[in-house]
């Protein structure tokens, strides 16, 4: 098989960094909606809409605030509504959207914002059942009228117990030099995404949302693709690099959501994509040293 690797330069910006809020970010502002019952942080998304039609909300208002008067309180819940199945308490700009009978979700859109994001920021407390984790992803895109989105950075982290008040960050790794129009926040109470994996009773507390920007005369850095095949993917998709490292290799679908997260060590690595449903994919590789390799795949 011939061996094709494409570089393209990642724009590292390091020099000029603006600290920026988002609206609503200290979660201060809450619309009611009378049928089904629930509140909302505008412009912030929730779950609400749809767990109210079971009698229950996941994110609710909460006096307990780090700053001003009240932060939002996200929580997994478990409603019965024929079947039992568990809703995360969610956080977002984007559009979401959940079917009532399969059960799949998804987010579309996010908020206008043409910023290079570099890092999201906060303060959060977290108890957790079943050892579960608190998550926040973020990620950024491009999706000019007509053409596919093209997703452009990511950065996840995950949360764990705290009794008071703590500080979280969230680094973007970005996958391509190109300017954003989108940015989006995802932050949950649980570390999964697999509707009937979560424990109920996991609570976290959010306030004061910040993120950087950056402006700055651009460092060149060499990112590749890795060599994947088969093409589109099957059960097991192989990713071939140009040297061996100790790596760590991140999936991601095309709202952002990490899949997969695996370590190994070598220039090559055989992932098992069989959980994987049809659609578009995106991944990156770091080392220690950060971003190595970033591109794309079909299954």
């Amino acid at each position: 098989m011939k061996k094709t690797i494409l570089l393209f330069t990642l724009l590292i910006l390091t020099i000029l960094t603006f600290g920026q809020t988002l609206p609503n970010n200290s979660f201060e502002t809450w619309e009611s909606n009378p049928f089904p019952s629930y509140e909302e942080p505008p412009p912030w998304n929730t779950a609400n809409p749809f767990t109210a039609l079971a009698g229950a909300v996941s994110v609710t208002k909460s006096e307990d605030a780090f700053s001003g008067e009240f932060a939002a309180q996200l929580e997994t819940i478990e409603i019965n509504v024929g079947q039992t199945f568990q809703a995360p308490g969610l956080l977002t700009f984007a559009d979401f959207n959940i079917d009532l009978v399969s059960l799949d979700f998804s987010f579309n859109g996010g908020l206008f914002l043409q910023d290079r994001v570099t890092k999201l920021m906060g303060k959060y407390k977290y108890t957790p059942a079943e050892n579960d984790s608190a998550s926040v992803l973020i990620y950024c895109f491009s999706h000019p009228e007509g053409e596919e989105l093209d997703t452009i950075g990511l950065g996840v982290t995950y949360l764990h117990d705290a009794e008071e008040w703590t500080d979280f960050s969230v680094d973007m790794f970005y996958l391509s030099p190109s300017t954003p129009d989108t940015f989006n926040v995802l932050i949950m109470s649980t570390g999964t995404f697999e509707i009937g994996n979560m424990p109920p009773g996991s609570i976290m507390l959010v306030d004061d949302i910040t993120i950087e920007t950056t402006v700055s005369t651009p460092e060149n850095i060499a990112v590749k693709q890795a060599t994947i095949y088969p093409v589109p993917a099957n059960d097991r998709l192989t990713f071939e690099l140009d040297e061996s490292n100790e790596y760590t290799l991140s999936i991601f679908d095309i709202n952002g959501r990490l899949m997969e997260e695996i370590k190994f060590d070598g220039n090559y690595k055989v992932a098992n994509t069989s959980n994987l449903s049809k659609g578009n994919y995106t991944y990156r590789i770091l080392d220690n040293k950060g971003l190595r390799y970033a591109g794309s795949f079909v299954k």
